[in-house]
This record gives structure tokens, sequence and C-alpha cells, in this order.
């Protein structure tokens, strides 16, 4: 009798063990779609955050690296002779500025540069141009020579493309208007570019000490 009762639930459609609320393999097949499509699209959200918050970064980077190169030309600028400015084009399209600022004097002004140390130095120059794609400022001596070593104010700066230059410089009398173009290549090869503009008018009668 009992071999005889366990063949017969052997022979039925569903055995002691099993439940009869169990899946379908269909249901089985749906589950697993909608669980793949939520990966991807938690993913996809996931992406899409990394994506804008290194965007929010690397402008920060530009705005920051923008104001303190803006604020080094102003500040020299503002005191240099405008008569003595040299601007040039160099051999990969950008400006050079060369400047000379005021300095101590007695009953004329004395025009020179300050070194990397901030002391200012008769005769000398300082100036600005692009190397390697950073901006950099140059403290030139009598002669012309670099002394020190180059002071970075900006990196990212390119070669100039559609004539637009990565820093150009024009100068109106003692105006002298400043533009500064900028990159950023981001993970996935997208590029973000940005141009910064300022005008400064020099005036080193007022400045001068």
């Amino acid at each position: 009798m009992v071999r005889a009762e366990k063949q017969f639930y052997m022979a039925g459609r569903i055995a002691p063990w099993q439940s009869e609320a169990g899946f379908s393999l269909l249901e089985v097949c749906v589950a697993v779609a909608a669980g793949v499509l939520c990966v991807l699209t938690l993913g996809q959200a996931l992406s899409g955050a990394a994506g804008s918050s290194e965007s929010i970064v690397r402008q920060a980077d530009l705005n920051a690296q923008v104001h303190r190169s803006f604020g080094a030309l102003r500040r020299e600028l503002r005191s240099a002779n405008p008569d003595l400015a040299e601007i040039s084009t160099h051999a990969d399209g950008n400006d050079i500025l060369v400047l000379k600022t005021c300095g101590p004097y007695s009953e004329a002004f004395r025009w020179g540069a300050c070194d990397n140390s901030g002391e200012w130095r008769a005769g000398w120059s300082a100036r600005f141009r692009v190397v390697e794609g950073q901006l950099v400022r140059e403290a030139l001596d009598l002669s012309g020579a670099v002394r020190g070593e180059s002071r970075p104010l900006a990196r990212g700066v390119p070669l100039p493309e559609l004539n637009e230059k990565g820093f150009s410089v024009e100068k109106d009398g003692s105006l002298f208007t400043i533009s500064i173009s900028m990159r950023r290549t981001f993970r996935d090869g997208s590029e973000l570019r940005r141009v910064f503009s300022t005008a400064v008018k020099a005036l080193p009668g007022l400045l001068g000490s």
C-alpha cells in the first residue's frame, strides 16, 4: 500500500513537495526583463549625474583660473605705461604682451617690473604669453632674458581656431582689451570651451608710488 500511494503522487500533476503558487516561465522572464530595465535606467541616471557633476567642477575650475589670470593682468596693466607696451603675435597665432609698470620715483616716473619674488626692478619687463597650452607670466631683465621660472596663470589655452585666439590683446590708447579662451575635455570625449574678456585702462599717473 505504501509503495502504490507513492507512485500515485509521482504520477500526478503536482508533487507533494511542490507549491501551487509557483511562477510560470513567462512570469520569470517578465520579472527578469523588468529587473534589467531598472538596472539600465539606474545606470543611465547615475552616468548623467556623474557627467553633470564633472561639468560643474570643470566650469568652476575655469572660472577660478580666469579670475586669477585676469587679476594678475589687471594689476600690472593699471600701472603700466601704454606707450611702452609691446603687443606681438607668436608663431602659434597667440598674442604676446610685454609691459613696464611704474615704480618708485622722485621727479620723474621710473619704469620696470616685479621679479618672481615681487620686488620691483627698474628697466625690467613683464611678459605674458602662451607656452604649451598655459598662459604664463615671465620676468625679463634689462637684456630681455627670462629671470626665474615662468608663473602659470591659466591652463588649457588652445591654439587659435577659426580666427579666435587663445590669448588676444588689443590696445586703443590707454585701454587694453584682453581675451582668453580656455578648453576642458571630458571623459566621454566632449569638450567645454569658454572665451572670457576684460577691458582695463592704464592709469600709471594715478597708481604710481
